[in-house]
C-alpha cells in the first residue's frame, strides 16, 4: 500500500461540523446562511433542472448575485485579446449570463421594512429539501412594534416543465393583527458579479452591465413579462411571471432604477397567514426568433397555478429518485453527502437539451462552459438511471459536429476536433496548452457514444453516434504517425493532467485514441447495408479508412518502464525532477502561485491520467501493473483537481487499499459541502458528484457493464449495507449488497446474465437471486 503523502491539504479529511445540519438524510439545513463573497452557501442551497437554475436566496435580500437565475445556453460572446497571437488560437469567449430571478421578495409590516441581517430575528432555518425539491425558508420577525411574525419562503425548479419556477410567500401573525405588503421585484437583467477572487482562473469573469438589452418589458394585472437580448451573441430569453394572490395587487414600473414591482397589500392575522405565489417561465431563444413571440411561448409555458406545478415537479422528482437514489448503510450525515451528490446530477441535466456545464446551473464559475467531464463524469451516471438523458446529451454534442469538422479543419487536420471548453460548439479557451492541445476530448465524446450505442445498438441515435465515431477516428489517424520503430504516435498533446502539458504519447490520450479507433471500425461493420449507405452520405466514408484505423489501434504506443515497471504518463514524466512534498506542499491549488513552466517540468500531478485510464479499461489492465501504477502516481498527486479524488478512490477499492479508498471517497464526497477546493461559491463541482456515483457503483459496489453485468464489490468495512438500482440495457436492476450476501432483482423484462465474484448465472425477469459473498 502506498505511503500517504502530507500535500498540504488540511480538510483532505473532512468532517460534517459547521452549521450545517446532518440528522436528516434528505434535508440539508443551515441556521443561517451567508450570501457573502465567497461563501458556498448560495450554491450549496441552489435548485435546477438543467435547463434553469436559482442560486440560494434569502427573504430581504435584493439586488445581488444570489437572487439570480441561471439558463442554460443563455450567454455573451467577447473577442479574446492576446497580446501576441499565432495561427489557429481561438479568437471568441463565451459567458454564461444570469437572468432575472424570481425571488426577490420584500415584506414590510405596518411600514417596516424587512431586512436580512439586520433585522431582529430568532428560530432561522433554511433546508434544502432534496426528497421535495424545494428550498424553504423560515423565521421569526420581531417586529420594533413588539409584535412577531413568521415569514417563509418556498422555491422549486420543476423536474417536470423545463422552463418552470415557483416562488411562494407565507406571513404569519403570531400574537397581534398587522398591514403587511409583500412585494416581488425583477431588475432588468443586469449581471451580478459573483464576488470571489478575479485571478482564480476557475471562477467566471464579471462582464459589463449593457451586456443585457432590454427589448420588451411589460408590465399589468396578467403579470410582468420581458425579453431580453445579449450585445454581441445576440441570444434572446423571454420571461414571464404571473401572481397568485387572495387579494387583488397594485402592479407598479419603476423606470428609473430598472426594478419591476409587484406589491399585495392585506391585513394579517393571528393564525390566518397570508399566501402569495409567483410562477415564472422562461424561454430561450436564437437572434433571428421575434421577441413578442417569445413572450407568447413564455405565456403558455405558464399554464398551471403553483400547486398544480409543484405537484407535477414532485411526481417527477420521486420517478427520478426511484431510478437514481443510493441507500447506505452507515451515519445519517454520510447518507445525507451522497443523496445530495445524486441531487446535483438529477438537477443539472434532468431537462437541460443543451450540455452540462462544469457548474451545472448552480451558478456560471468556468464561464459556465461544457468539458469532457459530461461524456466522462455525466454519461455514465445518466446511462444507467435515464438512458434518454444520456441520448440527449450525445445528441447535443453531435450536433456540434459540423463546427468540429471546421475547427478541425481550420487547424489543418482531418475529421472532427469537438471544442475543449465551450457553450455555443466553438473554441473559447485562450491557453492552447491546457485547452485545445487536449485533443482527448475526441476519444471522451467517442467513449461516451460508443457505450451508448453497444448497449442500445436499436436506438434512434446509432447513425450520429457512429458518425462521430468517424469523424473522431478520423482526426486521430490523420493527427498520428508512424515512427521508424513501427508504433503509431501521438505527439504534442495534454493529457487530463493540466500540470503536465504539450507531451509525446501521453498514456491517456493514446489508450484513448486507440479505443476510439476500434469502436469506429467495429461500429461500421456492424452496419446494414441500409445503414451503412446513410452513413457513407452523411461522412463520405472511403472503404480503406475502417483498415487504417484498426491498423492505427493495433499499433498504436503504449509506453512502459522497464525501470519502474509501470506505465509512464508520457514519454518525459519520469525523466524529470519530482515535486518535493516534504514540506507539506503549498496550501492551495499550485497553479494560483506557480508559474506552469515550474508545474510543467517537475513530476507532480493535477490528477493522474494514468490512474484514470486503468479506471476506465480496468476489464482490460493486469491488476499487478495497475497497483505499481498506483503507487507510483498516488505519492505525486496533489488532488488539486476536483476530479481526481472519486477516481483514486475508485481504484484504492479495487486494489483493496481500504482506507486509502475511504480517505479518497471522503475527500471527493466533502467537496462542496465543506468546501475543500475553496471555489464552492462559483457553483457546484457537478463533475465530482458523478465521480462519487462511480466511485460508489463501480469501486465500493464493484458493478461494471461488460458483455454480462459484472459485480465484485469492495464494501467500505463500516458500511453494513449497499443498495442502488442500476439500469443495465433497458433492464431495471436492484442490487443490495452486504458483508455477507449480493442480492439481485431483477424488475425488467429480460432475462440478464450476472458474474457476481466470479460466478456467472441468470437472473431470471421478475425474479431475484441472493448469492453468498466469498
Amino acid at each position: 500500500m502506498p505511503t500517504e503523502v502530507a500535500k498540504g491539504r488540511e480538510s483532505w479529511t473532512a468532517s460534517p461540523d459547521g452549521c450545517y445540519h446532518y440528522d436528516d438524510p434528505w434535508k440539508l439545513a443551515a441556521t443561517t446562511l451567508d450570501l457573502s463573497p465567497g461563501s458556498p452557501d448560495p450554491s450549496l442551497f441552489s435548485l435546477g433542472n438543467g435547463f434553469v437554475g436559482l442560486r440560494g436566496s434569502v427573504l430581504g435580500e435584493v439586488g445581488s448575485s444570489s437572487s439570480d437565475a441561471i439558463i442554460n445556453g443563455f450567454y455573451e460572446s467577447w473577442t479574446i485579446e492576446y497580446p501576441e497571437v499565432a495561427y489557429g488560437f481561438a479568437t471568441a469567449g463565451q459567458t454564461l449570463l444570469t437572468a432575472p430571478g424570481p425571488a426577490e421578495v420584500v415584506i414590510e409590516i405596518e411600514g417596516v421594512r424587512f431586512v436580512h441581517g439586520v433585522s431582529s430575528v430568532s428560530d432561522y432555518s433554511q433546508v434544502l429539501d432534496m426528497e421535495r425539491g424545494e428550498s424553504v425558508e423560515t423565521q421569526t420577525w420581531d417586529h420594533p412594534n413588539g409584535s412577531s411574525f413568521r415569514l417563509r419562503l418556498e422555491k422549486f425548479v420543476s423536474m417536470a416543465e423545463a422552463a418552470f419556477v415557483g416562488c411562494r410567500v407565507l406571513v404569519d401573525a403570531l400574537d397581534a393583527e398587522a398591514d403587511v405588503v409583500v412585494s416581488f421585484r425583477t431588475a432588468d437583467g443586469t449581471q451580478h458579479p459573483l464576488g470571489g477572487d478575479p485571478g482564480d482562473p476557475r471562477r467566471s469573469r464579471d462582464l459589463p452591465e449593457n451586456s443585457v438589452i432590454q427589448l420588451v418589458s411589460t408590465a399589468d394585472e396578467a403579470g410582468w413579462a420581458t425579453c431580453l437580448r445579449t450585445a454581441r451573441s445576440k441570444m434572446q430569453l423571454a420571461t414571464f411571471s404571473r401572481y397568485e394572490a387572495a387579494v387583488p395587487g397594485l402592479m407598479s414600473a419603476d423606470d428609473d432604477d430598472g426594478i419591476v414591482s409587484a406589491s399585495f397589500g392585506n391585513r394579517v392575522h393571528p393564525g390566518a397567514p397570508i399566501v402569495l405565489a409567483r410562477c415564472t417561465t422562461y424561454v430561450l431563444g436564437s437572434p433571428d426568433a421575434e421577441a413578442a413571440g417569445l413572450i407568447r411561448s413564455a405565456v403558455a409555458a405558464n399554464r398551471l397555478d403553483y400547486a398544480a406545478s409543484n405537484a407535477l415537479h414532485r411526481s417527477a422528482l420521486a420517478s427520478l429518485w426511484r431510478a437514481a437514489d443510493i441507500a447506505v448503510g452507515s451515519t445519517a450525515a454520510e447518507q445525507q453527502a451522497i443523496r445530495f451528490a445524486v441531487y446535483q446530477l438529477l438537477q443539472s441535466g434532468a431537462l437541460t437539451n443543451a450540455g452540462i456545464a462544469a457548474k451545472g446551473v448552480s451558478s456560471n464559475g468556468y464561464e459556465g462552459h461544457y468539458f469532457w467531464d459530461t461524456e466522462m463524469y455525466l454519461v455514465p451516471f445518466w446511462q444507467h438511471v435515464k438512458p434518454d438523458r444520456a441520448r440527449q446529451l450525445l445528441r447535443f454534442r453531435h450536433s456540434q459536429l459540423p463546427i468540429a469538422r471546421s475547427w478541425a479543419a481550420h487547424l489543418r487536420h482531418d475529421g472532427a476536433l469537438f471544442a475543449w471548453r465551450t457553450i455555443n460548439g466553438h473554441e473559447a479557451s485562450a491557453y492552447f496548452l491546457a485547452g485545445t492541445a487536449q485533443f482527448h476530448i475526441n476519444a471522451d465524446v467517442a467513449y461516451a457514444t460508443n457505450r451508448f450505442i453497444t448497449d442500445y445498438p436499436d436506438d434512434e441515435f446509432l447513425l450520429d453516434g457512429v458518425e462521430i465515431l468517424i469523424e473522431t477516428a478520423r482526426f486521430f489517424a490523420g493527427f498520428g504517425f508512424i515512427a521508424s520503430d513501427g508504433e503509431f504516435h501521438l505527439h504534442c498533446v495534454t493529457g487530463p493532467d493540466e500540470y503536465t502539458a504539450l507531451v509525446d504519447d501521453n498514456y491517456y490520450t493514446n489508450r484513448m485514441a486507440q479505443a476510439n479507433l476500434r469502436s469506429a471500425a467495429s461500429a461500421v461493420a456492424g452496419l446494414s447495408e441500409e445503414q451503412r449507405s446513410e452513413v457513407v452520405r452523411r461522412t463520405g466514408l472511403l472503404a480503406d479508412e475502417v483498415d487504417t484505423w484498426g491498423d492505427r489501434a493495433n499499433r498504436m504506443y503504449l509506453g512502459y518502464s522497464e525501470e519502474f515497471e509501470i506505465t509512464p504518463q508520457d514519454n518525459s514524466f519520469l525523466s524529470k525532477e519530482r515535486w518535493d512534498f516534504s514540506n507539506g506542499g503549498p496550501s492551495r491549488p499550485l497553479l494560483l502561485d506557480e508559474h506552469p513552466t515550474t508545474i510543467y517540468r517537475h513530476q507532480v500531478l493535477k490528477q493522474s491520467d494514468v490512474v484514470l485510464a486503468d479506471f476506465i479499461f480496468e476489464a482490460e489492465e493486469d491488476i499487478a501493473l495497475v497497483r505499481r501504477n498506483f503507487d507510483y502516481y498516488e505519492e505525486l498527486t496533489t488532488g488539486d483537481s476536483s476530479l481526481s479524488a472519486g477516481v483514486q478512490a475508485a481504484v484504492a477499492a479495487r486494489l483493496e487499499y481500504a482506507e486509502l479508498a475511504k480517505r479518497h471517497f471522503q475527500h471527493a464526497l466533502w467537496t462542496d459541502l465543506d468546501n475543500l477546493h475553496a471555489n464552492t461559491a462559483d457553483g457546484i463541482h457537478v463533475a465530482t458528484a458523478g465521480s462519487i456515483w462511480q466511485c460508489i457503483v463501480r469501486g465500493f459496489g464493484g458493478v461494471r457493464s461488460e458483455s454480462l453485468l459484472i459485480i465484485n464489490p469492495a464494501l467500505p468495512a463500516e458500511w453494513e449495507y449497499l443498495a442502488f438500482p442500476y439500469l443495465w440495457r433497458g433492464q431495471d436492476i436492484r442490487i443490495r449488497i452486504t458483508h455477507s450476501d449480493v442480492v439481485v432483482t431483477n424488475s425488467g423484462s429480460l432475462d440478464v446474465e450476472v458474474q457476481i465474484e466470479g460466478a456467472t448465472m441468470t437472473v431470471l425477469a421478475g425474479q431475484q437471486t441472493v448469492v453468498a459473498r466469498r
